[in-house]
This record gives structure tokens, C-alpha cells and sequence, in this order.
């Protein structure tokens, strides 16, 4: 089991860094070639489209979940039936995604989105950005078949592969100056050539599991219509978390306050998405000890990573808000954009997600989400609506204290959903969490006590504070989220890898 979860991080380490070069390349780019209000534009375009992700309806989650517990099962016709239904209803929702896309042409978007230029130009930018968003949805679907029968960490280095490619020409076309349609447009060229490579491949070597659209059935449709709607819920919330904000922050206060907003969440997003690398590398397991019904595995997973998490999460997360000053300065040689208002709750914010996010991956892999979809799905929506005043009145700080309360509020309806899905288990506790919060009350004090620091251009003193804080937190996290068991067992897994 770990060998396999092992395998699948490591794929995922390099796919981490891959995407921390592109977040780190693509802004100053953008902000070199463009400037910080071109750079902002790009952004809100950007969100204009994320609306289209929700077209995944959840397909591919629930599929890949119960495509992974069939082949292990060996029920192998069924296994392609639910593959072939499932990629026809992907089909379906792509066709009504284009319907969508095509009225960027129709509406007025520069008066929705408070963007100068040409419409027609804005409208094909807009028009190539969303078949962008569209073409990933079988991508990830067909990627995804690898982890069914094991080999998770295969399909990881095929997103790797398109991750370089992306980059590529985004920064390559970017350098050239060319318009934001053109960029769009070599974004999409990218994700076709490699959907395409990854079907050939497939056929070649794993053709008892490649796609196939052989079969259909309607009774099978609702089957999987009714679970996936649910999982449809958390890409939804994707859009309302990330995308939202963007256009609100557009609209009510300016680019400006876009940038900065997105420079701060950017960074803070490493950490995100590191905690993610966990999240996936055991995705596949979790999927497979629940189609066995494994549930004391289950636990014992639970609980030896989620002490990593917390620890990570605490650790890196403050050590990039202390050398925020320095990044900001050195990454994109515009230190105004570092503000404490909008990074120390951004800091906070993503502590609580990256938690939650990880209680909730639990349930996602083992398809018991649908409470969790509603719960986090209804108290968005209510997020969302309240953001327009609160935006109005307090700007972006307002905004990131309603999200903080909102992520505070969800991660106690989840862990108390985890607790019973999980079988009532003793040792899923509060207490690593409400340690965590001790830790971040104590940071915020710290920080607090050194705005001066921060504010200040001594860089080196900002740089010996922030390794020094992260020392003494990963040595205070040892013992605060009892981590010794998760590292004797990665060594005793290591020395089996080495030793045979």
C-alpha cells in the first residue's frame, strides 16, 4: 500500500514543481510584458471562464472512484460500461459548454467585466480561454483511467508532460507580446495534442482499459447522474472561491486590488497545493481500501498523514508570510504589492482550507461527499452574496474575514461528518486542530509585534526571521502533532524500496 502511495508522490513532487516554475514564471511575464493592468485583465479573463469547470458535473470523481473499485473487483464488462456512459454524458455537457462559450461573442463584455479594448478581441480571448476549460474536462477523466488499475503515478506524469508544454507557450507567446486571443488559442492547440497522445498510448499499452464509446444506456446515466451531481457541488465551489472573488474585486474595487490579492493567494497557494500532493498520492488507496471495505485501514491513513498536514500547513505557510517582503520584491521587482491586510488573512484562510481540504478527500474518495457537497455548497452561495456589500464597504479585507469565518464553519461540519463515516473511531479528535489554531493565535501576535520588520527594506533581517520561525515550528510540531509514527513508517518503507 505505501509503496503504491509512495510511487504516486513522487510523481506528484515533480508535478508540484512544475506548477510552483509556472506560478512563479507567468506573473512577472505577464506584468513585464503587459503591465500590472494588462496582468490584471488576463486574470479576470481568466475567471470569466472558471464557470465552465462545473460542466465536469463531478464525472470525474465519481467514475474514476467506482471505475477503480470495478477493476479490482475484475468486473471488467461493467467496468467498461460505466467508462463508456461516463465519457458519453462528459461529451453531452462539452457540446452544451460550447453553446456557452459562443455567447462571448453576443454579450457586452466590456461593460460586465470593466475591461477596455476591442469586443471582438476580448470575445475571442474569452471564446479560446473556455474551450481551454472544456478540453480539460476529458483530459482529466482519460488521465485519471491510470490510477484505476494502479499505476496513478503514470497518469500524474502525463499532467506533468501538459503542465511543461502549457507553460511553454504561455510564456513563449507572452515574451512575443502576442494578444491574449493568441494565447488563449496556443493554450487549447496544447491540450489537444496531448488528450490525443494520451488515447494513443493507452491503446498501445493498456488497451483492455482504454476509453471507449461503444456503450450507452439511460438507467446507467441516472446512476451516475445522481452521485456526480453532488461531486458537481465542490467543482461549483471551485468557481465561487476562486473565480468569484476575482471579478467581485474587478468590478468594486480595481485591478489594483486584483494583482495584489492574486499575488498573495499565488503564494500561499504552494503550500495548497503541496498539502494536495498528499490528498492524491493517496486518493487511489483510499479508493481502493474503501471498495474492499477496508475501514480500519481507512483510519489508520487518516490518522498518520493528518499530522503532516497540520504541520505542514502551519510551518510554510508562515514562512512564507514572513518573507513575503523578500518574495514579492525579488520574484516581481514590485514590493507595493506586498500588503499585510491581505496576506496575514490570506495566511490564515489557507491553513483552514488546506485542513479541510484534506478531511474532505477522505470522503470524496470513499463517494461519501454528498452531505459535504450541500453543507460547503450552500454556505458559498450565502458567501458569495454577502461579499457584495462586505467588498463594497471594507474592500478586500472585508471579503477575507467573511471566507475565514466561512472555512472555520465548514471544517467543523466535515470533521464531524468524518467522525461518523469513519465508524466512530476514538482518536478522531479536535485536538490536533485546536492545537494548530494555539500555534496560528501565537504567529498572528508575532507577526504583529514585526510589522514593523515586515514593512521595512531590510531584507536580510526578514529572511533570517522567517528561517528561524520555520525551524522552531517544525521542531515544536514534532511533539505538538505527534509525528514520530508517519516517520517511522516512511522509514521502514524506504529501507524496503532500498533493501528489497
Amino acid at each position: 500500500m505505501f509503496k503504491r502511495i509512495l510511487k504516486t508522490l513522487g510523481a506528484l513532487v515533480a508535478g508540484h514543481g512544475i506548477q510552483t516554475f509556472s506560478q512563479l514564471l507567468i506573473p512577472p511575464a505577464f506584468i513585464a510584458a503587459y503591465g500590472i493592468e494588462g496582468y490584471g485583465e488576463w486574470l479576470v479573463l481568466s475567471a470569466a471562464v472558471g464557470y465552465l469547470n462545473t460542466l465536469d458535473f463531478g464525472f470525474q470523481t465519481y467514475v474514476l472512484n467506482e471505475l477503480t473499485g470495478l477493476y479490482h473487483r475484475n468486473e471488467m464488462e461493467q467496468f467498461h460500461k460505466v467508462q463508456s456512459v461516463g465519457l458519453w454524458l462528459m461529451l453531452i455537457f462539452i457540446v452544451a459548454g460550447l453553446g456557452l462559450a459562443a455567447c462571448a461573442f453576443v454579450v457586452p463584455l466590456n461593460a460586465i467585466l470593466r475591461i477596455s479594448g476591442p469586443q471582438n478581441a476580448l470575445a475571442w480571448t474569452v471564446f479560446w480561454l473556455a474551450l481551454q476549460v472544456l478540453a480539460n474536462l476529458p483530459l482529466g477523466q482519460i488521465i485519471g483511467v491510470y490510477r484505476t488499475f494502479g499505476q496513478a503515478h503514470r497518469g500524474v506524469m502525463w499532467t506533468n508532460l501538459y503542465r511543461i508544454l502549457l507553460l511553454a507557450i504561455t510564456i513563449g507567446l507572452a515574451a512575443l507580446h502576442a494578444p491574449f486571443w493568441l494565447i488563449a488559442a496556443g493554450q487549447v492547440l496544447g491540450v489537444l495534442g496531448i488528450l490525443f497522445a494520451v488515447i494513443l498510448f493507452l491503446r498501445w499499452s493498456k488497451p483492455e482499459v482504454c476509453p471507449r464509446l461503444n456503450y450507452w444506456n439511460w438507467k446507467l446515466a441516472r446512476a451516475i447522474l445522481k452521485p456526480s451531481a453532488f461531486f458537481g457541488l465542490f467543482m461549483v465551489n471551485n468557481f465561487l472561491v476562486y473565480q468569484a472573488p476575482i471579478l467581485m474585486l474587478q468590478r468594486f474595487v480595481g485591478a489594483q486590488a486584483v494583482v495584489v490579492f492574486s499575488v498573495g493567494r499565488t503564494l500561499f497557494s504552494f503550500v495548497r497545493q503541496g498539502v494536495s500532493l498528499i490528498q492524491q498520492g493517496i486518493t487511489p488507496e483510499l479508493a481502493r481500501l474503501s471498495g474492499k471495505g477496508e475501514k480500519e485501514k481507512l483510519v489508520r491513513v487518516y490518522l498518520l498523514f493528518e499530522g503532516v498536514v497540520l504541520a505542514t500547513v502551519l510551518i510554510v505557510n508562515t514562512g512564507i508570510l514572513l518573507a513575503g517582503p523578500i518574495l514579492v520584491r525579488f520574484w516581481l521587482k514590485r514590493p507595493e504589492l506586498f500588503d499585510l491586510t491581505v496576506f496575514v488573512p490570506l495566511m490564515l484562510v489557507t491553513v483552514i482550507l488546506s485542513v479541510k481540504e484534506y478531511k474532505v478527500n477522505f470522503q470524496c474518495a470513499t463517494n461519501q461527499h454528498i452531505r459535504t457537497g450541500v453543507a460547503t455548497f450552500a454556505s458559498y452561495v450565502a458567501m458569495v452574496f454577502i461579499s457584495w456589500p462586505v467588498i463594497l464597504w471594507f474592500g478586500v479585507l472585508g471579503f477575507l474575514s467573511l471566507w475565514f469565518a466561512v472555512e472555520l464553519l465548514q471544517l467543523a461540519l466535515v470533521h464531524s461528518h468524518n467522525a461518523r463515516f469513519l465508524g466512530g473511531n476514538k482518536n478522531i479528535t479536535l485536538r490536533p486542530a485546536m492545537r494548530l489554531a494555539a500555534a496560528l493565535v501565537g504567529i498572528v501576535l508575532l507577526i504583529l509585534l514585526s510589522r514593523s520588520l515586515l514593512e521595512s527594506r531590510y531584507y536580510i533581517l526578514q529572511g533570517a526571521t522567517a528561517v528561524f520561525a520555520m525551524a522552531a515550528l517544525a521542531a515544536t510540531s514534532y511533539f505538538l502533532f505527534d509525528l514520530r509514527e508517519i516517520l517511522s513508517e516512511a522509514k521502514g518503507q524506504y529501507l524496503k524500496i532500498r533493501f528489497g
